[in-house]
């Protein structure tokens, strides 16, 4: 089977070893993905780790300012982000 995209624009899916490139098979496969992501844990069960000998790690800001100067200073010449396209056109802009 070709992996190719089909109408819908979904790859075929590998589960147990073979591939399924039905609608339903693979809307199956990633309920289950997604319900085995996302399953509740008992968390009664977690043993209880103690103090840690590590310093705890301060809290990380993270501003879109930040975000976009790094962006800006990537060299892409393929695939570039739209988000990447507008910091580069604004950085023109100034």
């Amino acid at each position: 089977m070709s992996k190719r995209c089909d109408t819908m624009g979904g790859a075929p899916l590998k589960r147990d070893g073979l591939m399924y490139g039905g609608g339903r098979a693979k809307a199956g496969i990633l309920d289950d993905q997604f319900c085995n992501a996302f399953a509740k844990e008992d968390l009664s069960r977690l043993p209880t780790l103690g103090h840690s000998p590590h310093p705890n790690i301060p809290d990380t800001s993270v501003a879109t300012t930040g975000v976009g100067k790094l962006l800006s200073q990537l060299r892409c010449s393929v695939n570039i982000t739209p988000l990447a396209k507008e910091s580069q056109y604004e950085q023109d802009l100034e």
